[in-house]
C-alpha cells in the first residue's frame, strides 16, 4: 500500500487492471476491478488518457494506450534482464562467445543486455535497436508474429544468418519463452568460423543457446 501517496495508487491500480484485461472496459468495470467508486476514479482515468496511458474508444470504454504498453514492456525489460545475467554469464564461460539478449519494439530489434565472451575473438552487439528483418535476433521474433514469413526458422526453432554490418560474422538465434508466449525475448550469439572448413551454422551454440534459454524461462 502506499498509504501517503493515494492519487499514485489509485492511478497504478488501474493501469495494472486495464493492462490485465483483453478488452475494452467500461468506468464502471475498472472501478469494481481496482476496488473504488465510479466517482473516485473519474478524475484520474481522465488524466492518464489525456496523457496517452489510457485511450478512450468511440463507444466510450477504455484500453490502454502507448504509453501502458512502454511501462509494461520496460518492466519485462527489467525482469528478463535480471534472470538472464546469471545463464548468460555461464554461456559465455562454458562457449568462449559472446552473448546478447533481444526483444521487439514497435517492429525493430532491441537488444536489452549483453555479456563478452571469454574467447580470443570477440564479437559482440551493443545493446541499441536495429532493423528486425536483418538480424537473426529480429527475424526469429518477427516469425512468431508474423506466421508463414519465415518458414525455416518455424521448422528448425532456432535463427541464423550473418552479421549485416561484417563480412564473415554469423550469428544464431533461440527463443525464450516465457508462460504462454513463445518467443517474450530472445538470446543470440556472433562468431567467426575457426577454420575454413567449418561448417557456418554452429550446432554447438544453438544447444548451450538454447540450455541458457532454458535457465533465464525456469525462474519466471
Amino acid at each position: 500500500m502506499l498509504g501517503n501517496a493515494p492519487a499514485l495508487e489509485k492511478g497504478l491500480r488501474i493501469l495494472e487492471f486495464i493492462l490485465g484485461v483483453n478488452e475494452t472496459v467500461t468506468m464502471s468495470r475498472i472501478a469494481d476491478g481496482v476496488g473504488y467508486k465510479v466517482s473516485e476514479i473519474q478524475r484520474m482515468v481522465e488524466y492518464l488518457t489525456l496523457d496517452g496511458f489510457l485511450i478512450k474508444t468511440a463507444s466510450g470504454g477504455y484500453a490502454p494506450g502507448a504509453r501502458a504498453y512502454g511501462l509494461a514492456d520496460r518492466k519485462m525489460d527489467s525482469a528478463v534482464i535480471a534472470r538472464a545475467e546469471g545463464p548468460m554469464r555461464r554461456y559465455a564461460s562454458r562457449s568462449g562467445e559472446s552473448v546478447h539478449l533481444g526483444r521487439l519494439v514497435d517492429e525493430k530489434l532491441h537488444v536489452i543486455y549483453s555479456v563478452e565472451g571469454t574467447g580470443d575473438v570477440r564479437i559482440g552487439v551493443r545493446p541499441g535497436l536495429y532493423a528486425a528483418e536483418q538480424a537473426p535476433s529480429g527475424r526469429l521474433l518477427l516469425s512468431m508474429r508474423q506466421p508463414g514469413a519465415y518458414p525455416d526458422i518455424e521448422r528448425d526453432g532456432y535463427s541464423f544468418g550473418d552479421v549485416r554490418c561484417a563480412v564473415g560474422v554469423y550469428a544464431v538465434s533461440v527463443p525464450i519463452r516465457i508462460g504462454d508466449d513463445p518467443c517474450v525475448a530472445t538470446i543470440a550469439s556472433p562468431y567467426v568460423l575457426k577454420d575454413k572448413g567449418s561448417p557456418l551454422v554452429r550446432l554447438d551454440l544453438v544447444e548451450e543457446l538454447r540450455r541458457a534459454a532454458f535457465e533465464i524461462a525456469a525462474q519466471f
